[in-house]
């Protein structure tokens, strides 16, 4: 069923099924993944890795035979990045809140709105003019907001300064103003990011302005 979630960890499925209680999405939760059948498809698979080790014959079976899009919860980036790896196409990093997995099982429904953006673990809400990390809401200034919302929409891409210039800050092209870009992603990458001088979010591609 396109609409149901199957959960591989009862604490995590019972959270996210008081979450989604007034949904019209069917939760499903097993602690043992010996008892999942593989002959139906589900909307998505959520997958604690703590109860299904990465790697372990219980996951090489889930992924080859699990019929849906694999959300795999984890404990750190080091497990985030095996994961997708491995072939999940999702993953969360704890510490996460109950709202951060809704959303992020709602994105890989298809029931997120273009309203609101997730990049990372950053959930971002167009409309109420909200960025959350891991549950906890980050002050942006309106300039800051703007410039991380049109880099969000253009996730993937490569933005240049003379874009930015002219769809946030709504200037023509002048180099002396990319100082002011410069100094804007500066002081969003300490908010935004766990290693401001390394950062994931937003990454400077060196030679292309």
């Amino acid at each position: 069923m396109a609409g149901e979630i199957l959960v591989i960890s009862k604490e995590l499925g019972d959270q996210l099924a008081r979450c989604m209680a007034a949904e019209r999405v069917r939760v499903l939760s097993v602690e043992d993944v010996s008892r999942v059948r593989f002959d139906r498809e589900v909307g998505v698979v959520v997958l604690d890795v703590s109860v299904v080790p990465l790697g372990s014959e219980a996951f090489r079976s889930l992924r080859e035979q699990v019929k849906g899009p694999l959300l795999a919860v984890v404990s750190n980036y080091e497990e985030a990045w095996l994961a997708l790896q491995l072939g999940c196409e999702e993953v969360v990093v704890r510490p996460f809140g109950p709202e951060e997995l809704k959303l992020r099982a709602h994105k890989m429904l298809g029931l997120v709105g273009s309203d609101r953006l997730i990049v990372g673990e950053l959930f971002i809400d167009l409309r109420a003019r909200e960025v959350r990390r891991e549950g906890e809401e980050l002050h942006l200034t309106k300039l800051e907001f703007d410039l991380l919302a049109y880099l969000a929409r253009n996730a993937g891409k490569v933005v240049r300064y003379d874009e930015l210039l002219e769809k946030v800050w709504g200037y023509g092209y002048s180099e002396g103003n990319y100082d002011l870009i410069r100094t804007c992603i500066k002081r969003l990458r300490k908010k935004i990011e766990d290693k401001p001088r390394k950062p994931r979010h937003i990454v400077t591609v060196r030679g292309v302005v």
